[in-house]
């Protein structure tokens, strides 16, 4: 096997195949994130940590350069609501949301 041209056609076709098939992955949408106003309610102003938030939420989406974490969920209708968790001294000070 290998040897003569069906051999070399073959061998190339299945190189080809094995190249082209790490670039067609299928990109998956993140893991659901579920902010909930039970969520909401474990955090504390002036008591919770960066820390804390990764915890119960995971990773952000975005750090944003004065240490704010930026969390985005997808929302029926085509909807994305926005959570902005600020943080003063390293405690949580405030917690924006919006929807767009």
């Amino acid at each position: 096997m290998g040897k003569g041209p069906r051999g070399g056609i073959l061998a190339a076709g299945v190189a080809a195949a094995l190249a082209l098939g790490g670039c067609n992955r299928v990109v998956e949408d993140p893991p659901a994130r579920h902010v909930t106003a039970r969520v909401l309610d474990q955090m504390r102003i002036g008591r919770t940590t960066p820390a804390d938030v990764e915890r119960l939420l995971g990773g952000p989406d975005e750090r944003t350069p004065d240490g704010a974490l930026v969390y985005r969920v997808a929302r029926p209708r085509h909807e994305t609501e926005t959570f902005t968790f600020r943080f003063a001294g390293g405690l949580l000070s405030r917690i924006c949301r919006t929807r767009s």
